[in-house]
């Protein structure tokens, strides 16, 4: 859910809204192509767990394929989304909630996505992404 109502937005910062949001979907189904069909060439990745960044296609690249093959799984629940869109740039905020999935066992947890996305031949692609979590003690099984 994004603040205002659909006609509040301009089509572009709707289209950034819906490419966070084809991440996001590709990321819970696991989806390793749908994931990298949303991103920029030249693209950046800060995950939540710890401060590594993947600088490039070919780093970002070996970063999804693990996600696709990962023990966990992650969805989000946005409750707030802000886009701000100058010419072919865009900056974005997500917050709301990660839903996490391991060895049948879920939890959920206050999560925060920002990046930016640029407009390209394709239409837009997300250039950058930087997660974070409040990370509480994980549950017992």
């Amino acid at each position: 859910m994004a603040a205002g109502s659909a006609t509040d937005r301009s089509p572009d910062q709707r289209d950034v809204e819906r490419l966070v949001d084809a991440f996001g979907s590709a990321l819970e189904a696991r989806d390793a192509a749908g994931m990298l069909a949303t991103l920029a060439e030249d693209a950046v990745i800060i995950p939540s767990e710890g401060v590594t960044a993947y600088l490039g296609r070919e780093a970002v690249d070996a970063f999804i394929h693990r996600l696709e093959h990962h023990a966990r799984r992650y969805g989000w629940r946005w409750t707030e989304r802000r886009v701000v869109v100058r010419g072919d740039a865009a900056w974005f905020v997500a917050l709301g909630r990660e839903n996490v999935e391991e060895d049948r066992r879920e939890w959920t947890l206050p999560y925060c996505l920002t990046g930016a996305a640029v407009r390209t031949a394709a239409g837009w692609r997300l250039q950058m992404l930087h997660a974070s979590e409040d990370r509480p003690a994980r549950p017992k099984a």
